[in-house]
């Protein structure tokens, strides 16, 4: 019988195509393997290894299995290359680079070590002290969580936190490139607690529950500065929250137009209307689809001593140097 490791160097001869290790899949840059969702990923053994501006280049342990190729170049809208890589490597760097809580962890381990075990006395949610509120707010299992919430979403490359409300519990999820996956769930009598410390971090009012409220505020991750926009929004079981994380400093310090995805023919498009001294350029999307991201490294393009550029938003969502 033929072992894996032959199997792979003649697939490797085969296709003219080099052998990876472990070793090369452990350096793998997170915003690139982010591109091909987690589901895609696990379900078809593959992880993306490198992009170009309409190439997206992956690691397989199945060459020749066509349709999962087929389904890469689906999801993500690029075309596909591959690599090959021992399917152990490439389950190792799957389970390295996407780290969600469901498939890693235990939700019972990681309520113990954020010390969640115990149920605080909270009454009914029309009835309740908000004196007592804001001091369990300030309990350290409390902060524990949210603050644990807030590093795994940004280390995880999270666009967004969901904090919903159940009968029975609480599930917090977020969102990776436009999917939503399981975080924690939190007994329900924390709730209340863990709603109110988010918003006496937004400076938002603890005391007004019916009514939608916007905030936001900025906290270091990692030595990374992060914008937090939080938006609450009443529901039959208590308040939703959802918080989208803004990375303040990534569109100057990363992208350029070339890295944005743009066919080539768009792309000089694009930059000749940039740089024309008149007109109108009008973007519109959806919320999270790159709108000011496309925008603000459009101006980074553009800018010069020569030239005084001013942007008018609401809220500012990145900083140009």
């Amino acid at each position: 019988m033929i072992s894996e490791t032959a199997l792979l160097e003649c697939l490797a001869q085969q296709f003219d195509k080099p052998l990876m290790s472990e070793e090369e899949l452990a350096s793998l840059e997170p915003a690139v393997v982010r591109i091909l969702p987690e589901e895609t990923a696990r379900l078809n053994m593959i992880i993306a290894i490198e992009r170009s501006a309409r190439q997206l280049v992956v690691a397989t342990a199945d060459p020749l299995n066509v349709l999962a190729l087929d389904e890469v170049r689906r999801v993500t809208g690029l075309d596909v290359d591959f690599r090959i890589a021992p399917v152990a490597a490439i389950q190792t760097a799957i389970q390295r680079h996407y780290r969600a809580v469901s498939v890693e962890r235990d939700d019972d381990t990681v309520r113990e070590e954020l010390g969640l075990t115990v149920v605080p006395a909270i009454g009914a949610e029309d009835a309740v002290d908000l004196k007592q509120l804001r001091t369990q707010a300030d309990d350290p299992p409390v902060v524990k969580l949210v603050n644990y919430m807030l590093t795994r979403a940004a280390s995880d490359g999270a666009s967004d936190i969901h904090v919903e409300p159940f009968e029975d519990r609480t599930l917090i999820r977020y969102r990776i490139d436009g999917l939503l996956y399981e975080l924690l769930e939190v007994p329900r009598p924390l709730h209340l607690a863990v709603v109110s410390r988010l918003k006496i971090i937004s400076r938002l009012d603890i005391a007004e529950r019916r009514l939608p409220q916007d905030g936001s505020f900025s906290a270091r991750v990692e030595d990374t500065e992060i914008d937090f926009r939080v938006s609450t929004l009443p529901s039959i079981h208590g308040e939703k929250i959802v918080l989208r994380l803004l990375l303040k400093e990534a569109v100057v310090r990363h992208y350029t137009l070339e890295s944005l995805g743009f066919d080539p023919d768009q792309l000089t498009l694009f930059r000749d209307a940039i740089r024309r001294p008149w007109g109108m350029i009008l973007m519109t999307g959806p919320t999270g689809s790159g709108k000011s991201t496309t925008l603000h490294t459009a101006l980074k393009a553009i800018k010069s001593p020569r030239k005084n550029i001013v942007t008018v938003e609401d809220p500012v969502e990145y900083r140009q140097p």
